[in-house]
């Protein structure tokens, strides 16, 4: 388990961190030792102004976060024995205390675990004086390496040899550009011959190449030239099979016509425009389908919410119940005295803690099977969720890059387009892929 510790003040702003129910599905205290208060603020306000009134420190709190591997199952009686072990290591035994488990709501899967938070007061009551804490960070290596080996979990290297730490731990998903199919050069050809047979002047030319995504221009060599969204460039005679003079017959002469860098740069203009549109809506996509997992994921912690309360109900009056039995395995009035005078009612006594115990073990599995089982049902909406964030992440990052070269070739008009795409690989804006994701996070189109 990866333990990770400091030092701190601000005991309000701890509380309200550890008290976070806004980023965690559960939030669940555990125990609260040392305190007169009975809810965390209070005791940590304790804390600050015994600090306050006996000494000079700063950091009157020690803060502990315990977190499993993602696949290991680590009861609640596992976490205690390790918070107790650092306490050990670090000095801190019967110093106050606050145990909290966190249930993160895991649209990542390397936030969606349950973990612990241990937070100490380092004023000593008897001394009144802080206690020291040194080479924290290697006790809490140390500390964790014997956790791996204990629960028979796979350490990882970084804590085995310190310069064998992974550099990529918060990397993004790995993205795969796909690849886009190109136009066939005889459908190509066959989509010009078509745009050329259903016109009878050079408007309905101009409009029917439009739809088929080329555009027609004066070129730098050749009369006639069309060009793709690429910036490719082909000589309209030698696709139509017929001459020059054919084609001025039809269109009139080229002087007319736009210049082929003016035309690639307006239409590479008007693409990058395109492109921003579908940036728009998928924003918009992103945005909706956000809004449908906020309710469902709220609607899925309520119902989990209220099986957790009914089960515990069920516990409670199934403990109560089971007491009463253990209580009327007593005789009372006389035979009361009779069963203690002849050691009865010691066997009876020894019964029913073997019973209790027994009972609270299996109450105790009964809790952390139904938190097992809700994290996995929350974990399976979570992962539908991201798969439909991450294709639409995907498909934001292919139109940005379009969007990008589309904008780099309406300004590069003297270029040919492997001289721009040479100059977009090498000229790549990082921000098109990181400015709005942050480490292990669902990217945001």
């Amino acid at each position: 388990m990866i333990l990770h510790g400091n030092q701190r003040g601000g005991g309000q702003k701890l509380a309200e961190h550890v008290l976070n129910d806004r980023d965690n599905d559960f939030v669940r205290v555990v125990e609260m030792r040392g305190f007169m208060s009975d809810d965390v603020a209070g005791a940590f306000h304790e804390v600050e102004v015994l600090a306050r009134s006996s000494t000079r420190c700063k950091q009157p709190f020690f803060s502990l976060s315990i977190s499993p591997p993602l696949d290991a199952v680590i009861k609640e009686d596992d976490f205690i024995k390790a918070i107790d072990d650092a306490e050990e290591r670090l000095g801190l035994t019967g110093q106050s205390r606050v145990v909290i488990f966190h249930e993160k709501p895991g649209l990542d899967e390397k936030e969606r675990h349950r973990h612990a938070h241990a937070i100490w007061s380092r004023i000593d009551a008897q001394t009144l004086k802080a206690v020291p804490l040194p080479y924290t960070k290697m006790k809490l290596r140390k500390l964790s390496r014997a956790l791996f080996v204990r629960h028979d979990l796979e350490c990882p290297r970084g804590l085995i040899d310190r310069s064998e730490r992974d550099p990529l731990n918060y990397d993004l998903e790995t993205y795969q550009k796909a690849k886009r199919a190109g136009r066939h050069p005889r459908q190509l050809k066959a989509d010009i011959q078509n745009a050329w047979a259903q016109s009878d002047s050079r408007a309905a030319f101009d409009q029917a190449l439009s739809q088929v995504g080329l555009r027609l221009s004066r070129g730098n060599r050749r009369g006639f030239v069309v060009s793709d969204s690429e910036g490719e460039v082909f000589s309209l005679p030698r696709m139509l099979d017929i001459r020059t003079k054919q084609v001025r017959q039809r269109l009139g002469t080229e002087d007319a016509l736009p210049t082929l860098e003016r035309t690639q740069s307006t239409f590479a203009r008007d693409l990058a425009a395109k492109m921003s549109e579908h940036q728009d809506v998928l924003k918009l996509k992103r945005d909706q389908e956000r809004a449908l997992w906020r309710d469902q994921r709220q609607k899925i912690l309520d119902s989990q919410r209220e099986e957790r309360a009914k089960l515990k109900a069920q516990i409670q009056a199934r403990a109560l119940d089971e007491a009463k039995v253990r209580q009327a395995r007593f005789r009372s009035g006389l035979s009361y005295a009779w069963d203690w005078l002849r050691g009865e009612n010691a066997r009876i006594r020894k019964i029913n803690e073997e019973d209790a115990t027994r009972s609270a073990a299996r109450d105790v599995a009964e809790l952390e099977a139904k938190i097992r089982d809700q994290q996995q049902k929350r974990a399976f909406w979570a992962d539908r969720h991201s798969q439909r964030l991450f294709k639409l992440r995907d498909q934001y990052l292919d139109v940005a890059e379009d969007r990008k070269l589309y904008n780099e070739r309406s300004r590069c008009q003297n270029l040919t387009p492997k001289q721009i795409s040479a100059r977009s690989e090498t000229d790549r804006p990082t921000s098109t892929r990181t400015r709005n994701w942050g480490r292990n996070q669902v990217p945001e189109p």
